[in-house]
């Protein structure tokens, strides 16, 4: 697996992890965002990437601080970061 797909899957299981946080069911959610249930199970099992609006999207629907999103992007844009060639 390389760095990108486990950040990647990173993203996916902490987005599964702010929704069960709120105790919010897939099709719940699905219906905020204008989603299927399976278009949310895709995302959360990391076989459908999320784009930035998406997640943005998401932990509006939860009513998640924006503030937490760097509890994600700042270890996943470290580690890419460190992996970069000069």
């Amino acid at each position: 697996m390389s760095n990108l797909q486990h950040y990647e899957n990173s993203l996916a299981k902490w987005l599964f992890q702010l929704r069960e946080e709120k105790g919010i069911s897939q099709e719940a959610l699905g219906v905020q965002l204008g989603k299927g249930q399976s278009d949310i199970a895709k995302i959360e099992n990391g076989s459908k990437k999320v784009t930035v609006l998406e997640m943005i999207a998401w932990m509006a629907a939860l009513d998640i601080p924006f503030d937490r999103i760097e509890s994600i992007l700042k270890p996943i844009y470290m580690g890419l970061s460190d992996h970069k060639t000069t």
